[in-house]
């Protein structure tokens, strides 16, 4: 059995939970999605005991609707909100995430997060200001998506209310553009790119999946992008994300161990490259590494990035691309190589 959500925590800490998710994100949740591992950890069961509860306490009014033998929560906000409080250290750390996206996103949405941040900052208290300016990012090989600000508007609409867009989309520099009918869930950042995840519906009406499993498309290979009034509503909200191993998930996930040389023990021991790794130590300062992988050729990339410094242990067939790779690696330079003197 699974690691349990926080197996300490109290009925009223989950009933809390619960209403903080149903309240704050102010859209429909599934109740598949509510006992995800993302969210309660807990069984349906439990969820729906807790929904109850939440109905019966009379705090907010709470909304289920049946949607493909699915059933939907939405918490209904009270009509009267409270004022809004601010405060200079929030908003700074704000603008820290803004500074270090800078890179990223699109110049017009860069300057729109700019004014929006100043303009909140003018309700601060007397005496306080906005830290800005403290935080940069230095990006190798980033996307101007500035070209593609209309599509991640269109995207993010979509999102919001549930619409299906028709994409055109080449999936390389080489291919064919093509048209799809697709409903998008999230918008997601890896690797200095941006992607969409959604799923490909059929072209006519009643929408329905092409495929059960979802589609993750690079917003900067989108020829062209626009809302359509047909609803999503019942294409499923939850995505198999999975945080868990290295690399952009496909398929199931395998571990791979690797020795690193002492030059980059150091860096590689630092960080966190799956949830479930473990490293040993050497005597001579090297170290291995076991870690989960989704996809092989993106591990086979990063290992290679090392150079000598990284050796795959397991498993064979990894280390069998590899020398493959190294081989042919060889065939392209070796002559060039000869044909220079020391």
């Amino acid at each position: 059995m699974g690691k349990k959500w926080n197996g300490d925590a109290t009925p009223s800490e989950k009933l809390l939970t619960l209403f903080a998710i149903l309240f704050f994100n102010n859209r429909d949740f599934s109740l598949t999605e509510l006992t995800g591992k993302d969210r309660l950890n807990s069984s349906k069961q439990s969820i729906a005991r807790l929904l109850k509860q939440l109905e019966n306490s009379g705090i907010g009014s709470l909304h289920r609707e049946i949607r493909n033998r699915e059933a939907y929560y939405r918490l209904e906000r009270p009509k009267t909100t409270h004022p809004v409080s601010l405060n200079a250290e929030g908003l700074s750390q704000l603008a820290l995430c803004r500074e270090f996206l800078m890179d990223f996103l699109p110049e017009a949405m860069q300057r729109e997060m700019k004014a929006s941040l100043h303009q909140a900052a003018s309700f601060l208290p007397k005496n306080t200001s906005l830290q800005d300016g403290i935080g940069a990012s230095i990006s190798k090989g980033h996307i101007d998506y500035t070209p593609y600000q209309a599509f991640i508007a269109t995207l993010i609409e979509s999102i919001r209310k549930r619409k299906v867009c028709t994409v055109c989309y080449r999936a390389s520099r080489m291919g064919e553009d093509k048209q799809h009918s697709f409903a998008p869930k999230r918008l997601l950042a890896y690797h200095e790119s941006m992607y969409v995840v959604g799923y490909l519906v059929t072209d006519e009406d009643p929408v329905a999946l092409r495929y059960d499993d979802p589609m993750k498309l690079a917003i900067h290979r989108m020829k062209s992008c626009e809302i359509t009034e047909r609803s999503s509503q019942d294409v499923s909200d939850t995505l198999p994300l999975d945080r868990r191993a290295f690399g952009f998930v496909e398929g199931e996930p395998f571990t791979v161990t690797i020795r690193f040389s002492p030059v980059v023990a150091t860096y590689v021991a630092e960080r966190q490259w799956s949830s479930e790794q473990r490293i040993d130590m050497h005597d001579d300062g090297s170290i291995t590494l076991h870690m989960q992988v989704y996809t092989v050729q993106e591990c086979i990339a990063w290992i290679l990035s090392f150079g000598d410094a990284a050796e795959v242990l397991e498993p064979d067939d990894v280390r069998a691309k590899i020398a493959e790779t190294i081989e042919n690696l060889y065939g392209t330079y070796c002559w060039f190589a000869k044909t220079q003197t020391i």
